[in-house]
């Protein structure tokens, strides 16, 4: 399949998805509602989703439904707790918290004054010639298709919010997780690592929901042949990860690191349809030499995505 077929799909689904969230503003869904109108899972269709239409899912439901809530609240005489409930918030204080972030005043303030907001808030345009423009101005990275042993690693954990996020934190914190562990691994001489990882995943919240803007980015190394006494003390200081592996769409990605948004979009939005397989919801990981530096323009990394089996 063509990349232009595979993108006109793509514009199609969202299309269907974006009906979808505006013929139910006022009523109750989630976001696997969504995806199913996309025909993705909805891992898969959240990276589509922020890659085509540039931002989130989660913050454009959001974002419509109040603008559906401010008409409510001109029109009507219903209590901040029912309009609340309507927006998908637990509470009315959630509810205000977010209004006056999107529109610059409280609720209150809104109903009292009468008037739309000058700025309408309107529900997202796909723009084709903006999309095609965009996947043709870079060069699409070299995938390969690889299987990987399971591993047991040890490292640090944190947490981010992912290139996709409407706040993206990464390069902020990675570097702080970097830095922890390097220096609590030079501690152990007797310790040599043969490469580094990084893995990265969805980060479980509270009753096991998940929130797609933060991830769990775990900062690791591999080391072999460790005698079982160096492999219990580092079990006491580093969290202990079993690294699954199995099958990965990897690529090298060249510096700077921040550059990778576009790589990962290609994957997301074409590759996969091109290639077959689907996305698993394992980690993601990155690999890095032992001297990988970050500021050395020609230096280079491994990424990979997990694929179904």
């Amino acid at each position: 399949m063509k990349d232009l077929q595979i993108l006109e799909d793509h514009i199609a689904n969202l299309s269907r998805a974006i009906d979808y969230v505006e013929a139910n503003l006022g009523r109750p869904f989630v976001l696997q509602d969504v995806a199913r109108q996309a025909r993705m899972s909805l891992w898969h269709f959240q990276k589509v989703f922020h890659a085509l239409v540039g931002e989130p899912v989660k913050s454009y439901v959001r974002r419509r439904r109040l603008t559906n809530v401010s008409n409510r609240l001109i029109e009507s005489s219903a209590s901040l707790e029912s309009l609340a409930g309507v927006a998908g918030f637990k509470s009315a204080e959630a509810f205000s918290r977010a209004f006056q972030q999107q529109f610059g005043v409280t609720p209150g303030a809104f109903r009292s004054a009468g008037v739309y907001p000058l700025m309408p808030y309107t529900r997202a345009r796909i723009d084709k010639e903006y999309i095609l423009a965009m996947f043709h101005q870079s060069q699409p990275p070299e995938v390969s298709i690889v299987e990987i042993p399971k591993k047991t690693l040890f490292g640090i954990r944190g947490q981010i919010h992912s290139c996709f996020s409407e706040t993206p934190d990464g390069t902020q914190i990675a570097p702080v997780l970097w830095s922890k562990l390097v220096t609590a691994v030079g501690a152990h001489e007797n310790i040599s690592p043969s490469c580094y990882w990084a893995l990265v995943s969805k980060a479980p919240v509270e009753e096991n929901e998940i929130d797609e803007d933060i991830f769990d980015y775990v900062v690791t190394f591999e080391s072999v042949g460790l005698s079982n006494a160096d492999e219990k003390r580092l079990d006491e200081e580093f969290e202990k990860i079993d690294f699954p592996g199995r099958t990965y769409a990897t690529f090298e990605q060249r510096n700077p690191p921040e550059s990778i948004r576009s790589n990962l979009n290609y994957l997301f939005c074409i590759w996969l349809r091109k290639s077959g397989y689907s996305l698993d919801d394992r980690a993601e990981f990155e690999k890095y030499a032992l001297d990988y530096d970050p500021n050395h323009p020609p230096g280079t990394f491994t990424y990979g995505i997990p694929l179904a089996p």
